[in-house]
């Protein structure tokens, strides 16, 4: 947990020091992307992530009804879409630039 919160105040601090997204070209970053996916297996595709997301909650409801489970089970869920579809395609985008 503690190192997903420092890979976001450091995402934060680099987009916010070198105003990432108006001096990144969209082209590149849509390329870098899509090579980014392309290597990954079908369990870690942006598809599958959300639908177990999605799915872990739908269950989690119809197992136990529980609002306070389900809050933190979201909250728990929206971190690891946050971590594996926005930084982790960012922090690789920026790793190839730097070479």
């Amino acid at each position: 947990m503690m190192n997903i919160l420092v890979a976001m105040r450091s995402l934060i601090k680099s987009l916010n020091q070198e105003n990432f997204f108006n001096s990144m070209k969209v082209d590149n970053f849509y390329k870098y992307s899509r090579r980014y996916w392309s290597d990954k297996p079908l369990w870690c595709q942006p598809w599958s992530i959300i639908i177990t997301g999605i799915l872990s909650l739908l269950l989690c409801w119809l197992l136990t009804s529980n609002i306070i489970l389900i809050s933190l089970l979201t909250l728990l869920i929206t971190l690891w879409w946050f971590t594996f579809l926005v930084i982790a395609p960012i922090q690789y985008y920026e790793y190839l630039n730097s070479k």
